[in-house]
């Protein structure tokens, strides 16, 4: 069975940060794009079988807030089963405080 992947604002956000800060700042133009595809791919692989990955932590709404690591990121979802989506909610850098990111939705 196939999800829908369903992007947040914030999440579709943080991917364009991510590929800014590798890009401008860090003037790694081309890193920025393998690493911009890399998270891309990661999320697409969502549609099958979602809930391979492991669970972070429980959200307020008793959702199962489950993370897929890509490289130095890691890719914050949940599932909905009663429309067959994955929603992923933030897209962050590993060595984040990833509580403090994730408190504002989770």
């Amino acid at each position: 069975m196939k999800y829908l992947v369903h992007l947040s604002e914030k999440s579709e956000q943080d991917i364009r940060d991510i590929y800014e800060y590798i890009a401008y700042t860090l003037l790694a133009p081309m890193n920025a794009e393998t690493v911009f595809n890399r998270i891309t791919n990661a999320v697409l692989s969502l549609e099958e079988l979602p809930e391979r990955h492991k669970i972070y932590k429980t959200g307020r709404n008793g959702e199962e807030i489950r993370f897929l690591v890509s490289g130095n990121h890691n890719i914050y979802y949940w599932v909905d089963h009663s429309t067959s989506q994955v929603n992923v909610v933030r897209i962050l850098y590993g060595g984040m405080d990833i509580d403090t990111e994730l408190d504002s939705w989770a």
